[in-house]
Formats: structure tokens, C-alpha cells, sequence
């Protein structure tokens, strides 16, 4: 897996879990 690759899941992954906080 290339270092942009790994950037983009770990972005995507925060803000999942960013929204997840905002609406529980």
C-alpha cells in the first residue's frame, strides 16, 4: 500500500469516527 494510501484510510478512518462522537 502506497503513503497517500494509508493518509486517505486513516483520514477517512478519524472521521468516522469524528462524526460517530458527534452523534451518539
Amino acid at each position: 500500500m502506497t503513503a497517500m494510501g494509508v493518509t486517505w484510510l486513516y483520514g477517512y478512518d478519524f472521521e468516522i469516527k469524528v462524526i460517530a462522537s458527534l452523534t451518539e
